[in-house]
């Protein structure tokens, strides 16, 4: 049996390279991607992201005390990526990704490391937030933000406040529309950003439209906007 450095060392390489999509140059063959295997809660993943997360935890789990910390931190930062390469897949990997993502936030939480926490809740709320699940990925990005400034909890967290309704008063749409003002150019792809920019500027002339007269309403052009921002002005404290 190959020893702890060795075994942890071959479980990353595996998932650097599932990962990057690059080929095994190293090795003599690497697991197929299209073989399947069950990974440690029952799910079916690529059966490279089983052996290779098999291997990180053998490793860790053979290597001294004082290492295990460290490397069980890098183990978690490849469990997050794996999470999020299942959450890319076309079939539903989304039960796999989603205790992958909750793991990272313990072990993230375990080893002092809020940065790491605080990502991996607000991947899991962009997970739940595309599965329709809006208030369960509203907590989420709210468990995010309680370990860590991480912009993408900061930007999913407007939206859900946004979806559900619950941005009712003035100075909550104020909030609201600063917050992601602080974000802007911080998340992780270009469409997040263009989403982000869209929600932010839309937020701008409502909070326009709340501070003057119907004039201000008129600059929407839309009419299902231009009457909303009139009713908005009369409910909005």
């Amino acid at each position: 049996m190959p020893g702890a450095n060795a075994e942890f060392s071959r479980g990353l390489y595996w998932s650097e390279a599932t990962v990057a999509g690059r080929d095994a140059a190293f090795f003599n063959s690497l697991p197929a991607e299209r073989s399947w295997d069950r990974d440690v809660k029952g799910f079916y993943v690529p059966r490279v992201v089983a052996r290779a997360e098999a291997a990180l935890l053998r490793g860790e789990e053979l290597s001294p005390l004082p290492e295990q910390a460290d490397l069980s931190l890098v183990r978690a930062v490849q469990l997050l990526n794996h999470a999020r390469l299942l959450a890319t897949k076309k079939l539903d990997h989304s039960a796999a990704a989603q205790w992958r993502f909750l793991e990272v936030a313990r072990l993230g939480a375990r080893n002092g490391h809020a940065a790491l926490a605080s990502k991996a809740w607000a991947w899991l709320s962009h997970l739940l937030m595309r599965k329709g699940q809006q208030r369960e990925a509203l907590d989420a990005a709210t468990n995010a933000l309680a370990f860590a400034d991480e912009p993408l909890a900061q930007y999913l967290q407007v939206t859900l406040l946004r979806a559900l309704g619950e941005l009712t008063t003035t100075s909550e749409v104020e909030a609201a529309e600063m917050q992601l003002a602080k974000v802007a150019g911080l998340l992780p792809s270009a469409q997040l950003e263009s989403e982000r920019a869209k929600a932010h500027a839309e937020m701008v002339q409502w909070g326009q439209a709340a501070h003057g007269g119907g004039r201000e309403c008129m600059v929407h052009g839309d009419i299902a906007k231009v009457m909303l921002c009139f009713f908005c002005k009369l409910v909005l404290p």
